[in-house]
């Protein structure tokens, strides 16, 4: 629950008449989280911003850290499952010069740290949203979070209704010229679209295509999914092409799939959950662009000074090389694995295909792998 919303002088939703608000960065990291500075109690933290949590989320040893009390009754609902937390204290969160006081889930979020770059301490859900309009600029990476009596005009734009799915918004979007169905709208996910086991079965979806396997993280954990490829991904009335899909083994969600960010980061996006709409500006051609996918079919997890192979993709260029799950990459090309892998921008696996990449494993092999689309 939230213990208090902003001060009056700061307070979204108790504005009258469309005031100007301050626009405020944020990056998108290499795992296609947006990362939002924040400070809880004066401490700095960077939040994830996640339209799929209902409610805002910190991380246990993050609230034992700030001395927040914590008591029993939260339970999170993930993509494959439920998860038990508490619910913590109320503390002051400020994004900019906006201050909300929340209660928030208490998490062991150590699962997403692992599958992820930089650790995850904060996330920022539902909350955020309820308290009036909110608009993202990918192209120029930047937030603002407007009253509702603000709506902002964009010719350009496509009004969609926003639909609740237990806590949850939700979007029709339309998968290989097939009807409309219901999908989550998650800004907090880094997989492009997610589809429920079921749909897939029930639409065929997979025959005739390339099929490999990988492994997904959650607040419920590390789980493994069926990869492969959409012809076609409508949303909004604009078509995707070749969009990587995952779909679980297991399904906790009531509608057909989820919708990440990296097709949500194509679009200009202003979600105004009070008037029951999202509006989706078209962002020139980027619906054109490849989707970033990976190629060598490793998953794995940053420990001390090497990587854990935590699954081995199946027909994957890795798995012909030879790896297997455990083992220990020590280096990359010749050189160390660096203490903040990935180096540079982009991960080893999602360089273009046809790079030969070297690799070294503590137990004594070397691996080469030529990297292709095996999904």
């Amino acid at each position: 629950m939230i213990a208090g919303l902003f001060p009056p002088s700061q307070a979204i939703a108790g504005k009258t008449g469309c005031a100007p608000a301050d626009w405020h960065d944020f990056d998108v990291d290499r795992d296609r989280h947006i990362r939002v500075p924040v400070t809880i109690a004066g401490i700095p933290f960077s939040a994830v911003l996640d339209s799929g949590a209902t409610r805002s989320v910190i991380d246990r040893r993050i609230a034992d850290r700030l001395g927040l009390t914590a008591q029993a009754g939260y339970t999170a609902r993930g993509l494959t499952d439920d998860v038990e937390g508490a619910i913590g204290e109320a503390a002051t969160v400020r994004i900019g010069d906006i201050a909300l006081s929340l209660s928030m889930g208490v998490l062991d979020l150590g699962a997403l740290s692992t599958a992820s770059s930089r650790p995850i301490d904060v996330v920022l859900g539902r909350e955020i949203f309820e308290q009036g309009i909110v608009d993202i600029d990918f192209r120029k990476e930047r937030i603002r979070f407007l009253n509702r009596d603000c709506r902002p005009g964009d010719g350009r734009a496509i009004v969609l209704p926003l639909r609740n799915k237990d806590g949850m918004y939700s979007v029709t979007a339309a998968v290989e010229g097939r009807g409309d169905v219901d999908f989550l709208l998650d800004l907090g996910s880094t997989v492009s679209v997610y589809l429920s086991p079921s749909y897939a079965l029930e639409t065929k979806l997979l025959e005739g295509k390339k099929v490999s396997t990988g492994m997904t993280a959650g607040m419920e954990g590390l789980d493994l999914s069926l990869l492969s490829t959409l012809r076609s991904f409508n949303l909004a009335g604009v078509e995707f092409r070749n969009v990587p899909v995952a779909i679980p083994e297991r399904w906790s969600q009531q509608t057909s799939g989820v919708i990440g960010l990296p097709v949500l980061a194509r679009f200009r996006v202003q979600i105004d959950a009070a008037a029951g709409h999202i509006r989706l500006t078209p962002d020139g051609d980027t619906h054109r662009e490849p989707f970033a996918r990976d190629r060598s079919g490793l998953s794995t997890s940053r420990e001390d000074r090497h990587l854990r192979v935590l699954h081995v993709a199946r027909g994957s260029p890795a798995e012909r090389a030879g790896m297997r799950a455990n083992d220990r990459i020590v280096a990359i090309n010749g050189v160390g694995v660096p203490k903040a892998y990935p180096p540079g921008a982009i991960p080893i696996g999602r360089r273009p295909a046809g790079t030969v990449v070297k690799l070294l494993t503590a137990e004594g092999g070397d691996h080469s792998i030529t990297l292709e689309d095996y999904y």
